[in-house]
Parts: C-alpha cells; sequence; structure tokens
C-alpha cells in the first residue's frame, strides 16, 4: 500500500483529550525539519453528531492569532505559543462552540488563513487543508516538546480505532 504525503515525511501524534463530555482530540504532524502542523483529530466532537464547521476565529480577548508576522527564511519574528494556549475558536452549525488549545510549544509560524473564508475545509479536510497551525519549536526541544504526546498507533489504541496498514511498513 502506498503512504500518504503526512505517512511518508510526518511523524503523527496526538493530543487526548477527553475533558468533560466531549473529546476534544488535536493532532501534531511533526516533520523531519521539527515543525509542526497542528489540526482537529478525526476524533474530536466537532465531527459528531453531523456537526458542520460554519466559523473559525483565531482571536479571542487577549489576542489576535492573525496579527502574527514573520520574516526571513528562518521565520525570525513569530508569536511564541505555550502549550495549552488559545489556537482558535470554532462554532458549528448546531450552535456548539469549541476552543482548541494548543499542543507543543514553539513559536507560530502560520495560521491558515483559508479556514476563516472558508471553514469547511476544517470539516472536510482535516488532516490536510484544514490543518490550524504551524509552529516551529526550538530545535533542542522538539523531543521535549512531543514527548507528551501520543504515537498514531496508541492514539488508535485508546480511541478503539484501526490502525493504518501502512502504519506498519517500513
Amino acid at each position: 500500500m502506498r503512504k500518504t504525503l503526512v505517512e511518508r515525511y510526518y511523524e503523527q501524534k496526538f493530543r487526548l483529550d477527553g475533558e468533560g463530555n466531549e473529546i476534544q482530540d488535536v493532532f501534531v504532524n511533526v516533520h523531519s525539519n521539527g515543525l509542526c502542523v497542528i489540526g482537529v483529530a478525526e476524533t474530536h466532537a466537532i465531527f459528531q453528531n453531523g456537526r458542520k464547521v460554519v466559523q473559525v476565529s483565531f482571536e479571542n480577548d487577549k489576542k489576535n492569532l492573525a496579527d502574527n508576522k514573520v520574516s526571513g527564511k528562518f521565520k525570525k519574528g513569530g508569536m511564541w505559543m505555550a502549550e495549552d494556549s488559545f489556537i482558535c475558536e470554532v462554532k458549528c452549525s448546531d450552535d456548539s462552540t469549541y476552543i482548541i488549545k494548543n499542543s507543543v510549544r514553539g513559536f507560530l509560524i502560520e495560521i491558515n488563513e483559508k479556514l476563516i473564508t472558508d471553514p469547511q475545509l476544517l470539516s472536510l479536510k482535516p488532516k490536510t487543508e484544514g490543518y490550524l497551525i504551524i509552529l516551529g519549536p526550538k530545535k533542542q526541544d522538539i523531543s521535549e516538546a512531543t514527548a507528551h504526546l501520543s504515537p498514531l498507533d496508541k492514539f488508535c489504541q485508546s480511541r478503539n480505532l484501526p490502525v493504518p496498514a501502512s502504519f506498519y511498513e517500513a
């Protein structure tokens, strides 16, 4: 079986979050260069009960992630994001609202601005075009910053999902 781009170039990790009554899992795809692509896992409550995403906002009362500006080859000037800091607020068709929190500390490189104008991408393509942000952890911190996250096989086991066959291929 041929691996997807994500399976080939990223180590897939997850923050398991079952606070309250609903699952709010987040994925972190860690590239070999250390960059982390963060998004909403397929088990998140957003994708349950026929909900549709109607709005994604990267702004709260403390900050607006859309104001983040980076420049140059090494993406200098990115906003520092701590673990558990606000990423975005997602509103669904059933009037439910979810606050998505960060899973890895690092510098904000990019938010997915497409989600502001086309929030359905989060529902339709959550693993690819529907990602939320890209973070750059400090190079020396990558292993430590992602150590608390669950690898794909443990995530699938804890959520009673089948592990993709491509996971076992070398």
